[in-house]
């Protein structure tokens, strides 16, 4: 759902939220102040306990009340697009970093899954040359294979040493 949140258009979809009042914009905020609160306690509490891949995962939850805040502002769906790609980038990094120093292949592969998903939905968004779009996948398919390959050489030194 959060990847869906990537796209500007989504966003666009409902401009007032389905919010004909002012009680139900202030429930609305309300009910997104009271989620924010309680994930950054909790985000601060991972962090606090060096579970940095799931404090990152406390950003999702400022989506929604971010959304509501921005909807009068003229490119809110731009700007909500852009900040769903932050947080997804973020997750997938955080992710990425956990899985390479607990040496965890397959975390590592999942985080950089979900950088390839976002990096592939922003590519074909964009109107680039078929050269761009040939080196662009070139590159990152080196840095899949060299990542993999660094983080298999030194889980195998581990197991020799």
């Amino acid at each position: 759902m959060l990847f869906m949140f990537s796209f500007r258009e989504i966003w666009e979809l409902h401009d007032d939220f389905g919010l004909a009042d002012t009680a139900g914009i202030v429930s609305v905020f309300l009910i997104g102040i009271a989620m924010c609160s309680v994930a950054v306690a909790y985000g601060v509490r991972m962090v606090l306990e060096h579970r940095h891949h799931k404090a990152a995962l406390m950003l999702v939850p400022a989506l929604p009340l971010a959304a509501a805040a921005l909807q009068e502002f003229q490119y809110h769906g731009s700007i909500m697009a852009i900040l769903a790609n932050i947080v997804v980038l973020t997750i997938g990094l955080t992710v990425c970093v956990h899985g390479f120093r607990h040496d965890r292949l397959g975390t590592v592969n999942g985080g950089l899954i979900l950088l390839i998903a976002v990096f592939l939905a922003r590519f074909f968004d964009f109107d680039l040359t078929f050269l761009a779009r040939g080196v662009a996948f070139i590159v990152v398919g080196a840095g899949f294979l060299a990542l993999n390959g660094l983080l298999f050489r030194r889980s195998r030194k581990e197991r020799v040493s």
